[in-house]
């Protein structure tokens, strides 16, 4: 982006004509410093720190840059490079303001689709997971905030996301279902959830899903193993995810999309082979049902990060990670099953 507007790539060669370039998430948040050559500042805290931000980037004046860069830093959960202070990350108190899509494009990744965040963080904390150690502590969003919220994007769209960590952790989710099913009886609803949890995933809910035009669900194993599974505190069992794909199937989805690991800490060939075995009890299962149903496994290779359990952790040589996954896409071409990898590199 930066070359398309021919912006200088890096922070010291911009002069007071460019615009002030910055970044956030949870990339940056967790460690800005890789990155600090090529942005003007970078959010390190929630969105709290943004508004204080933008109030300064409105009013500028005839400020110079290093007049901004200096009030920016002042403001808790900002890091500007190349100015002393802490670092220290901000939180959202998400009782206070629900985080919602602000633009709907039929041009964006996800075409006209309302995005709720219903919590942030995940009490489960596996030992590998960003998303739950960086966002702690777990925060749920009010329940009358996310009705309220759900009636707002139904004025605009008819496809809604539900985006969290946790989604179906929310206390209250079992009510929030239920109200966009009494929804859909006013207008038809696309109903989309970022992924499930094996274990509280019921048949009411995919039923739910199917109502809403929802084809497949999407659930993440990370580990064949109940061994490895136990390790990296991944709370499941077998029973748990083979009830959890049963529900999914007699629920009336079309297939699914499950989210496994390899390359973590202590894996061995065993842990591979029992992840074929998993998938291939699972494909047995859903064949029993009769009606047409797709099996899709994604697998990534683990990557230690930071403030997690696992930051110190080194990962398994390139060519291990290769052998592991083209024995994975021989045994589930077999199985008839799909496979998907991320690259290694």
């Amino acid at each position: 982006m930066l070359k398309k507007y021919d912006f200088p790539l890096k922070s010291k060669d911009r002069k007071d004509s460019h615009p002030i370039v910055f970044a956030g998430g949870p990339v940056l948040m967790s460690n800005p410093f890789p990155y600090q050559d090529f942005f003007d500042f970078i959010a390190i805290g929630e969105k709290v720190c943004l508004e204080p931000c933008f109030r300064i980037l409105k009013d500028k004046n005839n400020l110079s840059r290093s007049e901004i860069l200096k009030k920016l830093s002042d403001i808790e959960g900002i890091y500007v490079p190349g100015y002393k202070k802490e670092i220290k990350i901000t939180k959202d108190d998400l009782n206070k303001e629900i985080i919602y899509t602000p633009i709907l494009s039929d041009k964006s990744f996800f075409n006209n689709t309302f995005i709720i965040e219903l919590e942030r963080g995940c009490p489960k904390m596996c030992n590998f997971c960003l998303a739950s150690w960086i966002n702690l502590p777990t925060r749920f969003v009010d329940y009358k905030k996310i009705i309220d919220c759900i009636d707002l994007g139904l004025i605009y769209t008819n496809k809604i996301a539900l985006l969290g960590a946790y989604v179906a952790g929310h206390p209250d989710f079992k009510k929030i279902i239920e109200y966009i099913t009494k929804k859909t009886k006013e207008k038809e609803i696309e109903l989309s959830i970022s992924s499930l949890r094996a274990d509280l995933a019921d048949i009411d809910l995919i039923k739910t899903l199917v109502q809403c035009n929802q084809k497949t669900a999407t659930i993440a194993l990370e580990a064949g193993s109940q061994r490895l599974r136990d390790l990296i505190k991944k709370d499941l069992n077998k029973n748990q995810i083979l009830s959890c794909v049963e529900s999914i199937q007699k629920g009336g989805l079309k297939g699914v999309k499950i989210y496994t690991m390899i390359g973590l800490p202590d894996e061995t060939e065993d842990d591979i082979e029992q992840l074929v075995e998993l998938i291939k009890e699972i494909k047995v299962q859903t064949k029993k049902n009769k009606t047409p149903f797709e099996i899709t496994v994604s697998t990534s290779t683990f990557i230690p990060k930071i403030h997690t359990p696992f930051e110190n952790f080194k990962r398994i040589e390139k060519s291990v990670l290769k052998k592991r996954l083209e024995y994975l896409k021989k045994n589930f071409h077999k199985l008839g099953v799909n496979f998907r990898s991320s690259s290694v590199d």
